[in-house]
């Protein structure tokens, strides 16, 4: 703040000589921005297109494994097959167990309603036998039922289920939802295929 002093001398403060100093000085260094801005713009540019230049170009041919059928690691003549249209909770159990005890070579088969497939396909470990084709579960179209016993005998009597939808199938394990296979058995089931024909009471 300016005023005069005892002696009758105009005094100044310093705060009102540096204010109008910076402000000058902002000045300047908005105008040096302003003109050397598109120069600093050009040079970074150009010495990163340099840069980029002489980086050497890296292309990633990554392998694209071959489109094959994991059902093709079966024997396609040997198909263990359940056909059941209830949604009973055991046929998941059933089938694993089924899988474990038959020789690996075999294929399954499920045959059944919307219903029950859906049923079965719900646990995870169902889903990862159709992943790695061992398993296939299967809904029939019109006109084929699985509806009653009745249905599922006219079905394995008759040539054109077989030519249809099990073609290539040479031995056929079928086993019911009440049935099981013991696994410490010393027989294989491999052992019974020189048998035209082989059943159990019920």
């Amino acid at each position: 703040m300016s005023g005069f002093n005892s002696s009758g001398v105009l005094s100044t403060s310093p705060t009102r000589i540096l204010f109008p100093i910076l402000l000058v000085f902002m000045w300047y260094l908005g105008r040096l921005h302003s003109q050397y801005e598109p120069v600093i713009t050009s040079k970074f540019s150009s010495r990163l297109e340099e840069a980029r230049k002489l980086m050497p170009n890296v292309k990633l041919d990554w392998p694209t494994p071959p489109t094959k059928d994991p059902r093709t690691a079966y024997n396609s003549s040997k198909l263990a097959l359940l056909i059941e249209a209830r949604p009973a909770p055991h046929l998941s159990p059933l089938i694993l167990h089924m899988i474990t005890v038959v020789p690996p070579d075999w294929r399954f088969l499920f045959i059944g309603s919307r219903e029950s497939i859906h049923s079965v396909s719900q646990a995870y470990s169902i889903k990862h036998q159709q992943v790695i084709g061992k398993l296939d579960l299967m809904q029939l179209p019109p006109p084929w039922s699985v509806a009653s016993k009745e249905d599922v005998f006219r079905l394995l009597t008759d040539s054109r289920f077989y030519d249809e939808f099990l073609p290539g199938v040479e031995w056929v394990l079928k086993y019911e939802h009440d049935s099981i296979l013991c696994a410490n058995s010393e027989t294989s089931l491999n052992d019974c295929l020189d048998w035209d024909w082989a059943d159990v009471s019920r």
